[in-house]
């Protein structure tokens, strides 16, 4: 019963993120309307579950059905690049990059961000070409994806700080209470 509860307070969260998300994208100015808080909610939860990525991973999925429900892009392929994505900075943050400073953050969040914007320009051409459509990437196109992904990283840095001060797990202490002299 309890693994349950926590199942549909976990779907509950995803739903509302969704919202917010979806609100974000339609009322805000320029350079707010280009987060993307499903992304930098992921890699959040992937700080936060350091070792355990499955639940990451099956937020995703969870997370890309609710988009898909709304997405003009062909069923699946936003399920699956939050999927790859969400592996993609998992691996970064397990096997390369064990430091959680500020800028291996950053750099998680522009990876990943980009790693998504990358698969969904791939599926959309890969459909656009199966089924003999015109799918362009143009210049505004490139400069709309930089702009996410520079506002999603800055996001995730922000997420992040504010999660590190209320959790101790993000912010261990390597040698307590000893300076360093020359």
């Amino acid at each position: 019963m309890k693994k349950l509860l926590e199942w549909v307070g976990a779907f509950f969260l995803v739903v509302v993120i969704t919202m917010i998300h979806f609100i974000v994208i339609t009322f805000t100015s320029s350079p707010w309307n280009s987060i993307h808080l499903i992304l930098a909610s992921l890699f959040c939860l992937l700080i936060i579950t350091a070792q355990k990525p499955i639940s990451a991973l099956a937020m995703a999925l969870i997370f890309g059905f609710c988009v898909e429900l709304f997405a003009s892009t062909p069923f699946g392929l936003v399920s699956f690049a939050l999927l790859i994505s969400v592996i993609v900075v998992s691996f970064l943050l397990n096997t390369i990059f064990t430091n959680r400073s500020i800028l291996i953050v950053f750099f998680s969040g522009v990876v990943g961000t980009a790693s998504y914007y990358i698969i969904l320009t791939i599926g959309i051409m890969t459909q656009a070409f199966f089924y003999k459509t015109n799918f362009i990437v143009t210049t505004e196109f490139v400069e709309r994806a930089g702009i996410s992904i520079l506002t999603t990283s800055l996001f995730f840095i922000i997420s992040y700080s504010f999660i590190s001060r209320f959790t101790r797990r993000l912010n261990p202490r390597y040698i307590s209470g000893a300076t360093f002299t020359l």
